[in-house]
């Protein structure tokens, strides 16, 4: 079960095997964000059928898999409203799959 905020910063992307924007400070409705704020702590959920890699806007083998049904938090990742920094982009190898992100609402536990 994905455990994210479902307000402004969550996305919901269509990946084909082009790299797509699925997280980050330049996403329309967090860009728009006034005075800028910091965005801390990503899950990733893909809720297609295909496996995407996630990583930068060129990656596929340099990448983290996330098979379809996989979900993956990045703690420690931050971004900031309106910029590009930090930018998750994903890609399938081939077909169309689903990512969800947005900012994670809990840490894991030990």
């Amino acid at each position: 079960m994905a455990i994210y905020a479902n307000g402004p910063a969550y996305q919901s992307t269509s990946v084909t095997n082009s790299a797509t924007l699925v997280f980050g400070g330049s996403i329309t409705t967090l860009a728009a964000i006034t005075p800028a704020v910091t965005l801390k702590n990503v899950t990733l959920f893909n809720s297609g059928t295909t496996t995407a890699f996630i990583g930068g806007s060129s990656t596929t083998s340099a990448a983290l898999p996330l098979a379809p049904g996989q979900q993956v938090l990045i703690e420690g990742y931050s971004t900031t409203s309106g910029t590009t920094t930090h930018d998750l982009y994903a890609i399938t190898a081939a077909g169309t799959t689903t990512i969800n992100a947005g900012l994670t609402t809990q840490g894991l536990v030990d």
